[in-house]
């Protein structure tokens, strides 16, 4: 069964909806486009503009997890390394920049930052460690190599602003 057909994955699906919500709100002239949830994308969307030209692609997660908390983890977001190697190949092979979505939930508050550019190149500060993480939304423990992007230089966009 795939993970977004559980209940927890059914859960993080409409944090994303939320995030995705957050991003329009802020930036009209944009559709976030989603991949499709049923199969393993290599990027969680797209971002067109609205001559449906792609202008992004993209990586979200969502973390039940206040800025104050985030912030005391040296305001470092874990992903995956796999996930992000595969973003920057995506977004350098569609000449557009990859983008990390962070929705914190009890804030209510979608952080951005690009991570590479068109040509792939990191755009941002990062360390690389191999440590043991939550394997699926759904559990389980696995050792793998991870990045941890500095979001010191992020946007921040609620629905306050």
């Amino acid at each position: 069964m795939l993970d977004v057909n559980t209940p927890k994955g059914q859960q993080s699906l409409q944090h994303e909806l939320r995030a995705v919500e957050l991003w329009n709100y802020h930036y009209p002239q944009f559709t976030y486009v989603h991949t499709p949830k049923d199969g393993s994308a290599l990027v969680d969307a797209v971002i067109c503009d609205n001559e449906a030209n792609v202008c992004a692609v993209v990586e979200q997660k969502s973390r039940n997890m206040s800025l104050e908390q985030l912030q005391k983890w040296d305001n470092e977001w874990l992903i995956t390394f796999d996930k992000i190697e595969a973003g920057r190949y995506v977004g350098k092979a569609l000449g557009v920049s990859y983008i990390g979505f962070l929705y914190l939930i009890p804030d209510d508050l979608l952080i951005t930052q690009q991570i590479s550019d068109k040509d792939g190149q990191w755009t941002c500060d990062y360390r690389l460690d191999t440590t043991e993480t939550q394997e699926t939304i759904n559990g389980g423990l696995i050792t793998r190599l991870n990045a941890y992007i500095k979001l010191d230089n992020a946007q921040h966009l609620d629905a306050y602003q």
